[in-house]
Parts: structure tokens; C-alpha cells; sequence
């Protein structure tokens, strides 16, 4: 399981870029003309790293490594805000951040990278780095939330992947289950979470199912019904089978806070 930490740095170093360049504002609220590079080997980086972003309302594009940034420069493309990773084949973080500056790119760059040693830092902020962020690792004794657990019941392991790296972002800890009975055994076997998101449609057990199964083996948890369907009545449904909310996806740090305790946030 691929944990990550330093997905709060990574929305305020968003936050912080959209306030110095703005970006048109759409019915949704979202920074239609806010670009974004993503630079990382790791394709399920990436991925997550998109999801975590377009869930935002911005445009993504990727790179795979810093070659590949710095030829979309080369060939006219302009970003606000660029993801930049510290450790990549054929070109990496550092010297990629180099040629861009050299080239006069001025976009706000952001490093990313596990890399723990104070030296390294230093070195791709000198490169010409805005921020440097972490990611990756356990959760230290300043962020966690120890005590709040979550259940996350979906049957897409992407899925799972982000919502998992959101709640870990804010200090929780997460437990996985990829269908409603895999949830339901959970409790059957003395497992007990403060609060459990369940999607709405998945094989085996959905999630009214499921929901009305914990309710009636008097689950008192906070059980929030998460769901791609648009359809009003599909919301009732799920909201009459027992969950206390019901959202549309994709969850965002913001909405997974709302369903926290003050202490929790």
C-alpha cells in the first residue's frame, strides 16, 4: 500500500499559486484557466496526483520525467503551477528545474520528493525551486489524529488509493474494504471505525446493503454514502437505508473535514 504525507503542503502550495495568478472562476468554482504539470516516473503518482488536483477544478498535463517538462517548454507550453519530483530517470528534479529556469520559465515549481536528508533540499531549492514538499512515511507525533479511524468501502483500489492519501494527509487512520460485506465481516469481527465512507454501487454488497446490515447489528458510526449517481432519488434511497450524508465524488480534504470533530481538524 502506497502511503502518502504532505498532501495539505501540496493543496497550499496550490492555494498559493492560484492567489498570485489567478485563473477564471467557473459555476463550480473551479480555475478553468489554471494549468498544472505533474512531473514523476510513477504513473500511480501521477494518477493520484491528477485526481487530487482535477478534483480541485484545474487543468493536469504529466510528464514523466524532466526531460519531458522541459520539451513541452521547448514547444510553447505554458503552466502556472508545476509538481516537480526529485528523483526520476533520464532527467531529474533538480537539473529539469535548472534548463526551466535557464529557459526563463518563471512558473511557480514545486519539489516533491521522500527524500529525508536536509542536504538534498537545500540542493533543489538552490536548482530553483518556490517550495519543497515531502511525501511518503508515517505520520509524526505533530499530525496525527491517532484515534480517529476511518473505513474507507470502495470497490475501486484508485479510488481507495485517494481518498486513503487524503484522510492519512489529515492525521487519520484508514482502514480499506472492497465491497459492502467486506465491510460488514469488519464489524462482525469486533473492528469498530468513527466514521465510514461507503460508495453506493459496487458488486458482492452495495452500499445501501451494507449500510442497512451495520444499522441493524446497531452500528452507531457515522456512515457517509459517497456516489458518482446524480439522480436525486438514488440519494434518498441510500440516505433511507441509514447513512447520516450523502456526497457526490470526489471527496477533497475540505468535504472529509466537514465530517470531523472540531478536535479532529
Amino acid at each position: 500500500m502506497i502511503e502518502f504525507k504532505g498532501m495539505c503542503s501540496l493543496q497550499s502550495s496550490i492555494t498559493r499559486s492560484k492567489v498570485m495568478t489567478g485563473g477564471e472562476e467557473n459555476s463550480d468554482g473551479g480555475k478553468t484557466d489554471f494549468h498544472v504539470l505533474v512531473v514523476d516516473d510513477s504513473t500511480v503518482v501521477r494518477m493520484v496526483h491528477r485526481m487530487l488536483i482535477t478534483s480541485l477544478g484545474l487543468k493536469v498535463q504529466e510528464a514523466k520525467n524532466g526531460k519531458e517538462a522541459v520539451d513541452l517548454h521547448i514547444n510553447g507550453a505554458y503552466f502556472d503551477l508545476i509538481f516537480m519530483d526529485m528523483e526520476m530517470p533520464i532527467m531529474n528534479g533538480p537539473t529539469a528545474t535548472r534548463e526551466l529556469r535557464a529557459m526563463g520559465v518563471k512558473s511557480n515549481i514545486v519539489g516533491v520528493t521522500s527524500c529525508t536528508f536536509d542536504s538534498a533540499h537545500k540542493d533543489f531549492i538552490e536548482a530553483g525551486l518556490d517550495h519543497c514538499v515531502m511525501t511518503g512515511g508515517e505520520e509524526n507525533s505533530d499530525g496525527g489524529k491517532t484515534n480517529f479511524h476511518v473505513l474507507v468501502v470502495d470497490d475501486s483500489t484508485v479510488v481507495r488509493m485517494v481518498h486513503r492519501m487524503l484522510m492519512t494527509s489529515l492525521g487519520l487512520k484508514v482502514q480499506e474494504a472492497k465491497n459492502g460485506k467486506e465491510a460488514v465481516d469488519l464489524h462482525i469481527n469486533g473492528a469498530y471505525f468513527d466514521l465510514i465512507f461507503m460508495d453506493m454501487e459496487m458488486p458482492i454488497m452495495n452500499g445501501p446493503t451494507a449500510t442497512r446490515e451495520l444499522r441493524a447489528m446497531g452500528v452507531k458510526s457515522n456512515i457517509v454514502g459517497v456516489t458518482s449517481c446524480t439522480f436525486e432519488s438514488a440519494h434518498k434511497d441510500f440516505i433511507e437505508a441509514g447513512v447520516n450524508h450523502c456526497v457526490s465524488k470526489p471527496l477533497t480534504i475540505a468535504m472529509i473535514s466537514s465530517f470531523l470533530p472540531d478536535s479532529n481538524k
